[in-house]
């Protein structure tokens, strides 16, 4: 394609610019292209134009600024606007930053969950095996009393988790707990069952009976 081609084209949008009452510095607002190609597409400079890959996707802003067909602007005048056959040098530009990113990104999943292994490692009693609990109110298991309130104490690992009747019971950092039990009259059938995280769960029974 030659120079009359091209001032085809130039002429096309500085028509439709003119028509619209706008100016070159408004398309270019509009639209968010740099200026130096906004007024490249205008003069017909197409030496000036972006790489390949660019040119197309600017000509459609620009032709919906100016409320024309950016496609059949492409079809007439995609030749006369090709500076370059694409190829090595007429790419879009690639981002030198993403591998350094995707490798620290890396580095640092692969650091944590080394750190989380390694923490497992050292803390494995603490979340498998067998809990223990060691109940010191009441000892034996089976008693009566003619109060109807007790005190239920022990102890457990501080790891552990621990319900008393099925109700959930606070266990200090040193794995103490104390809890007040209302008694009914008759038999009471108190289940102690304590849990590690990872591993199993222990119960235990105490017999109360409550003799008003």
């Amino acid at each position: 394609m030659g120079a009359v081609d091209t001032l085809f084209l130039k002429d096309t949008l500085n028509q439709s610019l003119e028509a619209k009452g706008l100016t070159v510095e408004k398309i270019q607002q509009q639209t968010g292209i740099a200026e130096r190609y906004v007024v490249a597409f205008f003069e017909g400079k197409k030496e000036e134009l972006p790489p390949l890959p660019y040119v197309r996707g600017y000509l459609f802003k620009i032709a919906s600024a100016l409320d024309l067909d950016g496609q059949e602007l492409w079809k007439n005048h995609s030749e006369e606007l090709t500076v370059m056959r694409s190829g090595a040098l007429d790419k879009l530009p690639s981002n030198r930053y993403a591998l350094k990113n995707v490798n620290k990104t890396w580095f640092v999943v692969a650091a944590l969950g080394a750190l989380v292994v390694l923490y497992l490692v050292l803390n494995m009693s603490k979340f498998l095996g067998k809990p223990e609990i060691s109940i010191l109110n009441p000892a034996a298991e089976t008693l009566v009393t003619t109060t109807g309130t007790i005190t239920l104490s022990g102890k457990i690992s501080a790891n552990d988790s621990l319900t008393i009747g099925g109700e959930d019971v606070f266990v200090d950092q040193n794995g103490d707990f104390s809890t007040s039990y209302t008694l009914e009259p008759g038999l009471n059938r108190i289940e102690f069952t304590v849990k590690r995280l990872l591993g199993s769960r222990v119960s235990i029974v105490r017999q109360i009976i409550y003799q008003p």
